[in-house]
């Protein structure tokens, strides 16, 4: 099989789009796309949710580009793009995705915040594995993935070192993630 056609299906595996209803909070995972604040800000400022809580320390791929953690990094894009500063909460511990969704989601208990259904924006092919671990963690949860885009040539072009070995790794995360009980 061609590694654009082996690319292609991987990518559409790991990336979930689910339909857009208003939720109790967008739940954005840190990275090193600023893609995923302006999707967050989009869905905000459309009136989807009242909030946003955005989640993450720093990455291998974000020590070296923010001078901040990822989620007060975000934060400031979430600012600069409209979302007022009293509608955003930060949690700026979380060093993985299984940490992201459990700090994110003590901070909304600690705030008294509950959370029915939220929206989870992340990079795309990351929003499988975002999505199954809220689930496993927080299966009571209505959860709707909301990646910052879907069209895997906007990935190729931010990312032109990513190929189907790459997309390939996330599955074998996907598997240990299982296996961990995640």
């Amino acid at each position: 099989m061609p590694t654009a056609e082996l690319t292609s299906q991987i990518w559409n595996y790991l990336v979930i789009k689910d339909p857009l209803r208003k939720s109790d909070v967008v739940f954005v995972f840190g990275s090193v796309d600023l893609d995923v604040p302006k999707k967050a800000a989009e869905l905000f400022n459309k009136g989807l949710s009242p909030l946003i809580l955005v989640s993450g320390k720093l990455g291998h791929l974000t020590k070296g580009s923010f001078k901040k953690t990822e989620a007060e990094t975000f934060a400031d894009e979430l600012i600069k793009l409209g979302v007022p500063k009293n509608k955003l909460l930060i949690e700026k511990e979380a060093l993985h995705t299984s940490q992201n969704i459990k700090f994110g989601m003590k901070l909304l208990k600690q705030k008294g915040i509950k959370v029915n259904r939220a929206i989870l924006v992340t990079i795309p092919f990351l929003s499988r594995r975002c999505k199954e671990t809220f689930s496993k963690l927080f299966p009571n949860l209505d959860l709707i993935s909301c990646p910052a885009y879907t069209d895997l040539e906007i990935f190729l072009k931010k990312r032109p070192d990513t190929d189907s070995i790459r997309l390939q790794e996330e599955i074998d995360r996907l598997e240990e993630y299982a296996k961990r009980e995640f």
